[in-house]
Parts: C-alpha cells; structure tokens; sequence
C-alpha cells in the first residue's frame, strides 16, 4: 500500500458519504506530473472532499488563489497562542502589521530573551530584524560555526530540503576544518526562526532557509565570489560522499539539487552532466527545456548549451514525437560540426542519433545507411575498437533485424560479440544489449527454445551484475515472458507476468512504460481464455493511463488504440472497429509518417478487415496498394510485406 493509500485515502474511506472534508498538501509542485496528476484524480470520486494544494508554480489546478502577505486576524490569534506575555503578543502584533513572517521572527526573538517591548516595537523592517536575529544567534553560540552555516544555507533551497549530514560536509569543506554534528546543530538552534528543521536531533534531520525572502536575505549578505564557493563546497562534499556509501537523503538531494549548485559554482558543463532522468519523458523534456532558458547567457555555442539541445532532441523522441527528435538533431549536427569539428565525438555522436531517430521514425533502410556512413568514419577517426564504433555496429545489427532480415541481425551480432567482450568486458552494459539483441533475432526466426535458453542465460549475469531491480534485468524478464507466450504456454507466461507486474510496480512505478506495457501483455494473453469483451473493457483503463502518463500521439499509446480496434472487431462489432483504424491511421500518418511499419501495420488491418467485412474489391486495392508502399518502405522480405503478399494471393482467387 502506498503512502498516499495509507495516509489520506484509507482514512477518506470510512467517511460517511455525506462527510465535508478538506485535505490541505504542501510542495506540490515538487512532485512529477504524472505525481501530482494521480493525486488530482485521486480526488475526483470523493465528492465530499476538497483539495487545496500549496505550491510556487503549478497548473492543472481547478482554481487559484494567491495568499497574502499579510492577514492581521489570524496573526493576531497565532501570536496569542505562542506568546504568552499579553502585552509582549501585543507589542509583536503591532510591529508586524499582519506579516506573518516578520511576527514568527519577532516571536522568536522575544522567547529568546533578545527583545523587550520597547525594542519590538521599533523593529518593523524585515531585514533589521533578520540581522538582530542573526546577531542574536552568533551571540548566544559563539563556539558553533554560524557563519559558515549560514554560507551553505545561503545556496540551499528553501524549506528543511538539504540533509544535515551534506550541510555538515559543506561547512567542513568552506571552512577548511572539520564541523561536528553537534556544533552545526549549535549553530541551528541559534539560528531558531531563520531555518526550517525536519526531525530535529535526529539522523534524518533536514534543514534550510525558512522563507523565500530569508534565503534571499542571506545570500545577499554574501559577495558572488563567495556564495560560487558555497555552491561548489556543496558540490563538492556530495561527490565526495558518493566516493563511500553515500546516505540515501543526500542521494536524493544530489539527484535534484547537484546540478544547480554547479550551475551557481561556475561550472555549467559539469552541471548539465550531473542532470538525472526522472518522472515522465515530458518532465524530462521540460526540465532540458528549462535548462536551455538558463544557460542562455552563454550563448548559443558553449558546448553545455549544444549538450542540452542534444537532451530536448532526445526526450523529444521518447515523448512520442520521433520526428521533431529527427529535426532537431539535424538542426543541431551543423553547430556541433561549428563548434567542435567533423570528426569530434560529440558530433559523430550527433550523426548516431540522427540515424537513431530516422529508424524510429519508420525509415530504417536510409538509418542503416546513415550508420554504415558513420561506421566508416568512426573507424577511421577514433579507430574499431572505441565503444561508439562498438556501440554503432550494434545499432546496425539491432536495426537490420527490424528491417525483416533477422539471420543477418543475429550474424552481425553474434560476429560483435566476442569484440565487445573482448573490449568492455562480458558484463558491460554494451555486452548485454548485444545478447539481448541475439535473443531477441533469434526468437523471430523461429528458434523460439534457444532465444529462451539465451535470454535466461542472460538474466542470470545481469542479476549477477545490476541487482534483481534494475530495469534491464526487469526487462530481460519481460522477453522471457513474451517468448513463453510464443512458445504456447499462455499459463506460465501469465503467470510470469504477474509476478513481473508486481516487481515493476514497487521498483518502476506504475506509470513506468514498461508496467504499462506488462499490463498489455496480461490483458492480450488473457483475452485467449477469457475472450475479447473483457480485455476491451481493461484495454480503456490501459488507454487512459497511457493518455495521462505520455500523451495522446505517442507511439505506444497508438498500438493500445490499435489493440482496442482488433478486440472490437474480433468482439463482432466490424464496423465500429474499421472506424477506429481509419482514426488511427490519420494520427499514425501525422505522428509517425506515412512510411513507419505501425502506420503501414495499420493500413494491413484495414485491408483485412475490409476484406471481412465482405467488401472483397476494396479489400484488393487496398492490399495492392499497401504492398507497393511496404516493398519500397520496408523491402521485398521483410514479414510484413511478405503477409500482405500472401494475403493478396489468397484473396484473388476467393
């Protein structure tokens, strides 16, 4: 059960159906779209409740309301409640105004013993009263770095967001000397109002700036040279601290925040290096997105500015735009040609993805061409042996099987694999995809019993080297089950299936591609026993997540459309389920190209289904048609032209 089951809806349930209740979450907009999207529907079957959510920035939201500043009444009430001497509360009410920030300050200076009345009722500034408070905390913890906490804190993010054991770290290495834990929670004390705490005296303490315009006033109180090394002390303790067995809090921390912090240190390339996946490929595509926005003062041909044009390109692609990934690629090929020259890896490496996301927007014959050009030149320039002249001849091997030629695939792969044993070793990441592609070329020919034996060998040694829950591995199980299918033992690959699912969802997240696409697998081998009805009904459930977790045109969410159009036709409704083909088609053509093999896959369902429909003529020129286009797209052998081949032999003498 997740936290969320646990914490919020568990408890919603026993509520009476007439209940009114109002569930307040702050930080929203820390958590990933799909995140904040499953929160939002989670709602949407609780009539009596109400959801008011806290974030900067932040949209699908039903309604907003920005809160003031100030809010007299209910200030007045918090100060009451807190302050116990009358006319001490009363004092603070006044000097704030209504300003809740400037009332806890003031609050916490008088519980401090700092202030009396008179003086509280002179400090209505918020910058005096942050420098009073400031002044207090060194005064009463002369022996605790104070200074130095508040130089690190001064490149934290706002809220008790940065683990102790990094600050701790990061003072060390601005000071020069070793902190202890003890004297950086001194220093914190000390601080009281300034900083936010999370589990305070604890090993999975948090802290950092308590408010927005605290972390701006403490940053101001430094010059520039000085907060760039604060940020690459930061830097520089995670790094260190990755060196051993680093804390999962700061994993985590460094996962989001490291970038930043090399960013401010003045070390942009290393920053965009540090930047980590995360959540959907269109966070992903807006994170890189963003990034262009703030390298943009170092022009357009720094070499982190072309590195993050690269991501957007790429996270393009995996957001189901397979073409605008091409585009922008083929833009970037002549700056990275500019800035670095012809033969710099960087651009060769521009070339490969070029060629990467030609095959994956359907023409694979010119991206085999386009890798055998690239080979060439790789070969000649960083020599046969480089892993990117590697990694090239697995792509042309990978893609010659696509192609339809799959004995060549597997002998262009099984010639690469003693090399890259040989160069990276059998257990590089490289060697598996190699095996993996084996395997994988092997099934399609037929020899369904040894692509099983390959592909379980192959998981053995990725378990062995990348841990059972790593996604490769995870992967790997998934053809397993799929060849198991194949081999006609529907039950076990069922039954491997679920176990898989399961595992996906608490290591992947159940809006990884690859639970989803398990999902698919279950619901397809199931239809055999339990028949087409029910898989529809699952297949719209499929269909939705798949809408929310990667948008309507992309590739995978089209082939649910085109199962759901095959389970409606097989379901009696024809008609219907050649309405859908027809819809699809159009968004394949726009998507994905008139000549990718979905789109051509689409235009055979059609043919056929027009065929079953009784329309024997249409049928026929449509097949006709289709063949011309799938012997020029995919070639004369490929198994999808060969099928409609055959399926037009049939047909004419029917």
């Amino acid at each position: 059960m997740s936290t969320f089951d646990r914490v919020i809806k568990g408890p919603m349930a026993n509520l009476e159906d007439s209940a009114r209740i109002l569930v307040g979450i702050d930080g929203v907009d820390l958590l990933s779209t799909v995140d904040r999207r499953r929160l939002f529907e989670s709602f949407s079957d609780q009539p009596g409740a109400c959801l008011l959510v806290a974030a900067r920035e932040v949209g699908d939201v039903a309604a907003r309301m920005n809160l003031p500043d100030r809010d007299p009444e209910n200030v007045a009430v918090y100060l009451t409640s807190i302050v116990r001497d009358s006319p001490a509360a009363e004092s603070i009410n006044r000097a704030c105004n209504g300003d809740w920030l400037l009332a806890r300050i003031l609050a916490g200076l008088w519980s401090a013993g700092r202030y009396d009345s008179d003086e509280i009722r002179s400090a209505t500034n918020l910058s005096y009263v942050f420098d009073q408070a400031i002044a207090a905390a060194l005064d009463s913890a002369p022996n605790s770095p104070v200074e130095n906490v508040l130089a690190i804190l001064a490149t934290a993010p706002v809220g008790a967001l940065m683990p102790l054991e990094l600050l701790i770290n990061a003072c060390a290495d601005y000071s020069g000397s070793a902190r202890s834990v003890v004297t950086i929670r001194d220093a914190l004390v000390a601080l009281g109002e300034l900083v936010a705490r999370d589990a305070p005296g604890t090993p999975n303490e948090h802290t950092g700036p308590a408010h927005d315009l605290i972390a701006a006033f403490f940053a101001e109180r430094h010059n520039a040279n000085d907060l760039a090394a604060a940020h690459l002390s930061v830097a520089l303790a995670i790094q260190q601290m990755r060196e051993g067995n680093i804390p999962s809090a700061v994993d985590f921390y460094a996962k989001r925040h490291l970038s930043d912090h090399l960013l401010l240190a003045g070390r942009p390339e290393d920053a965009v290096d540090a930047l980590v996946p995360y959540g959907t490929p269109a966070d992903n595509l807006d994170m890189w997105e963003s990034w262009l926005g703030r390298l943009a003062d170092l022009g357009p041909d720094h070499p982190a500015v072309l590195v993050v044009r690269g991501n957007i390109a790429v996270w393009l692609g995996e957001s189901g735009q397979p073409r605008e990934a091409l585009n922008s690629f083929t833009a970037l090929l002549p700056d990275m040609t500019r800035v670095f020259g012809a033969d710099h890896p960087n651009t060769l490496a521009s070339r490969g993805n070029i060629a990467l996301w030609t095959a994956r927007s359907g023409d694979v014959r010119k991206a085999l061409d386009e890798f055998a050009e690239l080979l060439s030149t790789q070969n000649l320039v960083l020599g046969p042996e480089h892993p990117d002249s590697l990694a090239t001849r697995g792509n042309i091997a990978a893609w010659t099987g696509n192609l339809g030629y799959f004995a060549e695939a597997v002998e262009k792969a099984t010639e690469l694999l003693p090399d890259l044993i040989r160069l990276l070793g059998p257990d590089h990441v490289s060697t598996f995809n190699d095996r993996s592609t084996i395997a994988l070329w092997t099934g399609r020919l037929g020899n369904i019993s040894q692509a099983l034996a390959e592909y379980k060998s192959l998981l053995i040694d990725q378990e062995r080297t990348l841990g059972a829950n790593h996604q490769d591995v995870l992967g790997t199980r998934t053809n397993i089950a799929m060849l198991t299918a194949e081999s006609g033992d529907l039950p076990d690959a069922i039954r491997q299936s679920r176990t898989l699912l399961h595992d996906q969802n608490l290591v992947l997240g159940a809006d990884h591609p690859y639970t989803l696409a398990t999902r698919g697998n279950l619901i397809k081998w199931s239809a055999q026993s339990e028949g087409p009805e029910k898989a529809l009904r699952q297949l719209g459930v499929l269909l939705r997540d798949y809408d929310r977790v990667v948008g309507p045109d992309h590739p995978d969410t089209l082939v649910v459309r085109g199962d759901a159009a095959r389970y409606t036709a097989d379901s009696g409704y024809l008609h219907e389920a050649l309405e859908q083909w027809t819809r699809l088609l159009l968004d394949r053509e726009r998507s994905l190209g008139v000549d990718h093999r979905d789109t051509l896959a689409t235009r055979n369902n059609i043919a056929v289904a027009t065929w079953r429909s009784g329309n024997k003529k249409a049928a026929i020129a449509l097949a006709t048609a289709l063949l011309r286009d799938q012997e020029r797209a995919l070639g004369s052998n490929h198994s999808d032209t060969e099928m409609t081949r055959r399926n037009l032999a049939e047909w004419s003498i029917s």
